[in-house]
C-alpha cells in the first residue's frame, strides 16, 4: 500500500488514460476547476482531490477518476455529486438517441422556444425527418440532434456536413416554393459530447450553430443546463436503469418534475414503493435549491 501512495504522490508524475485511449498527466488543476463549477468549495476540493490521488491504481482511466471523485462527493455533498455526474447522466438516457432529443425539447422550452419534434419537412431532393424544431421572435430554427453513449466519441465534421447538406435540401424547396412559412432562419447541431476541431471550423464557416459538451464558452451544454437547473432524472446517483425506465415513461424526464410532485404521486403514476423512492426524492429536492 505504501508502494503506491508514493507513486500517487503529486511529486510523482501520474499519467490518466482517457476514454479515447490517449495518455495525459494527472492534472490536480482541471480536476480542481470542474469542482469548483459544480459549486464546491476549497476546502472540501482540496479534501476530495487529495483522496482521489491516494487511492487510483497504478494505471488509472478518466472513469476511475471520476468514480473516486464520486465516492468522496457522495460522503460530502450529494448535489454536488450529482452535478458533478451529468456528463454521465446525459449518456444514460440512451441506449437510443429519443430521449436525448426530448431532453433537449424540454431544455429549450425553458428558455422560451417554441418546440416541435420528428417533424417531416420536404426538401428539393427528398423528404427529411428532422429532431426538432424550435420558434422564437419570429425565427425559426432547424436542429440537429447528435447523441453519443460513450464518452470518448466525439462529433466529427461530416456530423456538420450532413446537418448543413439537409439544411440547404430544405432550403431549396421553400426557396423553389416561395413559402416564407416553411422556411428556417438557422440551423444548428445539439451533442452531447464534444466536437472535433474540424467540425467546429466547418460550422463556424457554414453559419451552423453548434451546442456541445463545454462549447461554445459561455454557452455550451452544460452551462445551459446548470443556469436553470434542467438536470435529467438520470442525473440522481441513487437510481437505476429500471427506476429511470418507469420515470420518464410517467413524465418525469427532470429532476425538477420530480421536486414539483409529491412522492405519493410519484409512487402511483410510476408503481414504485415510496420507500424505493425516497432518497431519489431527497436528491432532486437538493438540486433544486
Amino acid at each position: 500500500m505504501a508502494k503506491q501512495l508514493k507513486y500517487n504522490c503529486i511529486n510523482h508524475p501520474m499519467y490518466i488514460i482517457k476514454a479515447n485511449g490517449e495518455k495525459e498527466l494527472f492534472n490536480r488543476n482541471k480536476l480542481a476547476t470542474t469542482l469548483a463549477r459544480i459549486g464546491l468549495k476549497t476546502d472540501l476540493i482540496d479534501k476530495v482531490i487529495n483522496k482521489v490521488e491516494t487511492t487510483l491504481s497504478r494505471r488509472p482511466t478518466s472513469q476511475e477518476v471520476i468514480r473516486r471523485a464520486l465516492v468522496e462527493l457522495q460522503k460530502n455533498n450529494i448535489a454536488a455529486a450529482a452535478r458533478y455526474n451529468l456528463k454521465r447522466a446525459i449518456m444514460n438516457l440512451g441506449p437510443t438517441g429519443f430521449p436525448f432529443e426530448q431532453y433537449i425539447a424540454r431544455l429549450l422550452e425553458t428558455y422560451g422556444y417554441e418546440v416541435k419534434t420528428n417533424i417531416h419537412a420536404k426538401g428539393f431532393c427528398i423528404y427529411h425527418e428532422l429532431d426538432i424544431v424550435a420558434h422564437k421572435e419570429n425565427r425559426r430554427v432547424m436542429i440537429e440532434c447528435k447523441y453519443h453513449n460513450s464518452p470518448g466519441l466525439r462529433s466529427d465534421v461530416k456530423v456538420t456536413l450532413y446537418t448543413y447538406a439537409r439544411f440547404l435540401d430544405i432550403k431549396k424547396s421553400w426557396e423553389q416554393e416561395k413559402n416564407s412559412l416553411n422556411d428556417f432562419h438557422e440551423v444548428w447541431l445539439i451533442t452531447n459530447t464534444k466536437c472535433t476541431h474540424d467540425a467546429i471550423q466547418y460550422a463556424k464557416c457554414a453559419g451552423i450553430k453548434i451546442i456541445s459538451w463545454r462549447y461554445p464558452e459561455n454557452q455550451s451544454l452544460e452551462q445551459l443546463i446548470d443556469n436553470k437547473k434542467l438536470y435529467p432524472v438520470t442525473i440522481l446517483l441513487n437510481g437505476n436503469k429500471m427506476i429511470f425506465s418507469k420515470l420518464t415513461q410517467a413524465g418525469y424526464l427532470l429532476t425538477s418534475d420530480l421536486a414539483a410532485a409529491t412522492l405519493a404521486d410519484i409512487s402511483k403514476k410510476t408503481g414504485l414503493k415510496e420507500r424505493l423512492l425516497y432518497p431519489i426524492y431527497q436528491e432532486a429536492t437538493a438540486l433544486g435549491k
